[in-house]
């Protein structure tokens, strides 16, 4: 569409925060993180072709497929390591534990509240890492492995 303004939201300002705890319930922001990024959602798919799949006259036989599940992906996120970071220390807590826990990743505020909203997920701590170079920050990494939907909620925060 010719002369339509492109929208986009500017990352700076986003949050990853996981809720822990019944009574009370307490939700706890990740600090200090640079990126989380999430692999995508995938289908299995199943070969369900037979000698009474569809074919062409004497031709070869169409395969055919059936949908049968949905592997909900990963996210996979970064930051700036702070040793005295309870919420990162948080992190390890909960894979030791192999906790499921309730995830949010929330989009910035913004002056429009259209432009904001959160995913909101079921997920375990499957990967921590770290990085230490005597010439650079030292850095963590991790993996949250989702279990169930993810789901995206427009202009929610």
């Amino acid at each position: 569409m010719s002369g339509t303004k492109t929208i986009a939201v500017v990352g700076q300002g986003f949050q990853l925060s996981v809720t822990t705890g019944t009574s009370p319930v307490l939700v706890t922001p990740i600090g200090q993180l640079r990126t989380a990024k999430r692999s995508g959602s995938k289908t299995k798919i199943l070969d369900i072709t037979n000698t009474d799949s569809p074919r062409v006259g004497t031709g070869l036989i169409y395969e055919e497929t059936l949908p049968s599940m949905i592997s909900p992906g990963d996210v996979d996120f970064s930051g700036i390591f702070n040793p005295g970071d309870s919420s990162q220390i948080l992190l390890q807590t909960l894979q030791d534990a192999g906790t499921l826990s309730a995830w949010v990743i929330d989009l910035p505020v913004n002056a429009n509240p259209e432009l904001e909203g959160n995913w909101a997920f079921s997920a375990y701590v499957s990967e921590l890492a770290f990085d230490v170079d005597y010439s650079k920050e030292v850095t963590f990494s991790g993996k949250l492995s989702i279990s169930g939907p993810a789901v995206f909620t427009a202009g929610s925060l």
